[in-house]
């Protein structure tokens, strides 16, 4: 059980360091820090091997819908998400269509 409360906690954490928008100078010192966290979980994970067969999927969920939460959250004062509700905004930073629009404005 400490195994999957540990995984958790750690793809909480690299969803919020994917999620979040980083200042240019530190952006790669950002992802570098997921990637490691994601490096550290896959190495734990292959080293338990059957013992706790859900480390990757649980991983995998909790990071990807961490960093989408996160993402609706920073973008906020973008102005294609200003006047948004927060689950619209979630919706749309899902949609391939709303990056190039916020590109183009």
């Amino acid at each position: 059980m400490f195994v999957y409360v540990l995984t958790a906690a750690l793809g909480l954490s690299a969803g919020v360091m994917f999620g979040v928008k980083i200042s240019p100078p530190f952006r790669l010192a950002g992802v570098m820090a997921g990637v490691l966290v994601v490096g550290a979980v896959v190495g734990f994970g292959l080293s338990l091997g059957d013992e706790a067969p859900w480390i990757g999927p649980l991983f995998a969920a909790i990071a990807i819908i961490t960093s989408v939460l996160v993402a609706a959250e920073a973008r906020r004062d973008e102005p294609l998400f200003l006047v948004e509700p927060y689950w619209r905004r979630v919706i749309l930073v899902l949609s391939p269509r709303s990056a190039t629009k916020a590109e183009r404005s």
